[in-house]
């Protein structure tokens, strides 16, 4: 969207990010899903949107089981989602 990329037509906004997970947290915490895992992409970006989403799912009552920390650029998440399988309620 920037650089040699950019588009006089293209639109971005700037909302802090720790914004963008509040909308799904509360959605996800309205579920019958009350327990969560987290699989998050291991760079800045990643650690703001799971401290956001955090926040939103403790404000709703949700409970987080843990996290894995992936390597960005992640592919195959199966040993991940074996960890976060046997923290299931």
């Amino acid at each position: 969207m920037t650089g040699t990329d950019c588009h006089w037509n293209v639109f971005a906004s700037a909302t802090p990010r720790a914004w963008r997970p509040l909308r799904l947290a509360r959605r996800c915490s309205a579920s019958t899903a009350r327990s969560w895992y987290f699989i998050t992409p291991d760079y800045a970006f990643g650690h703001t949107l799971h401290s956001g989403f955090q926040a939103a799912l403790k404000a709703a009552g949700g409970t987080e089981l843990g996290e894995s920390l992936t390597p960005l650029g992640s592919t195959d998440y199966s040993s991940y989602l074996i960890s976060g399988a046997g923290h299931e309620t």
